[in-house]
């Protein structure tokens, strides 16, 4: 088979999968990303007889994008007013969540018999949840618009920074270098400056630009020029060392402050809903 034979046949195959297993589980009254993981599963390629999936490393990219779009569309229901009323109650209870579970995961791993490194890496994946996930399972509930799952949302944005943290000091730990407090801080001066710059500048410009665009252009050019704005603001986030998801996050909060964000969310869900589809699948695969 040709590449564009293997591709419309993964994207085919993941899309009905994930669909039917979707339908099953919500006719349980589970919610759909339950259906997906068991999608993934089945889709798998330790399931016996074969792997259904041929090429995994397009099914990676697309789920990727999944990623994107959630954190993307999250950022449009999340104002600057949320923001700062969430902030410091995020930082704190994630800070002292991340804290607990790698206290945790440390004693764990001194009982089975590891050694400090190897207990302290435990601790911190234990540290971490999928925000794709969770936000997923969240929203089938209809449970996005609570004031406590904004509360939730800012702790799991805590987690992903101190993920990148974690995986930037992973490499020189697993040396036997030392990694010093001062990289530590710069990296943490580094990201708040990013988050702060961006949405400061963004902020002044770019809602202007999407009104023009709503107004002017309502139809498919408002999609092309939020999605360009989102995936564009993914890559400077990855650049300069962080996830791609920060990044797409900043850009929805940019963009919440148009007048036109409403039709922007509008115009995003139906792609985002396809991509989160094949994350959740490729999850558990």
């Amino acid at each position: 088979m040709t590449s564009e034979n293997v591709l419309l046949s993964d994207i085919a195959v993941v899309l009905i999968v994930a669909g039917v297993s979707a339908l099953v589980f919500s006719k349980m009254k589970m919610p759909a990303v339950i259906g997906y993981l068991v999608a993934g599963i089945l889709l798998g390629p330790h399931t016996p007889p074969f792997s259904l999936v041929q090429n995994i490393e397009s099914v990676n990219l697309m789920a990727s994008l999944g990623v994107i779009l959630l954190m993307f569309s999250i950022g449009l229901d999340f104002n600057l007013k949320k923001l700062r009323k969430i902030g410091l109650f995020s930082i704190i209870a994630g800070s002292i969540e991340i804290l607990t579970m790698m206290a945790i995961g440390y004693t764990l791993g001194n009982l089975i018999g590891w050694n400090h490194l190897e207990s302290i890496f435990l601790g911190a994946v234990m540290s971490i949840s999928s925000t794709a996930v969770i936000i997923k399972v969240l929203s089938d509930y209809g449970k996005l618009k609570e004031s406590s799952t904004e509360a939730v949302i800012g702790i799991l944005i805590i987690e992903d920074f101190a993920a990148v943290m974690i995986l930037t000091m992973a490499a020189p730990l697993t040396s036997g270098s030392i990694v010093e407090m001062k990289t530590i801080v710069s990296m943490l001066v580094g990201i708040i400056i990013f988050i702060v710059m961006s949405i400061i500048l963004g902020a002044a410009v770019i809602p202007k630009i999407i009104n023009w665009i709503a107004k002017e252009h309502p139809g498919e050019t408002l999609l092309l020029v939020s999605l360009g704005l989102c995936f564009a603001m993914s890559l400077v986030s990855l650049t300069i060392g962080l996830s791609v998801a920060i990044g797409a996050f900043i850009m929805g909060v940019i963009i919440s402050q148009s007048d036109y964000v409403e039709k922007v969310i509008e115009k995003i869900t139906p792609v985002k809903e396809m991509f989160l589809a094949i994350f959740s699948c490729r999850s558990a695969c």
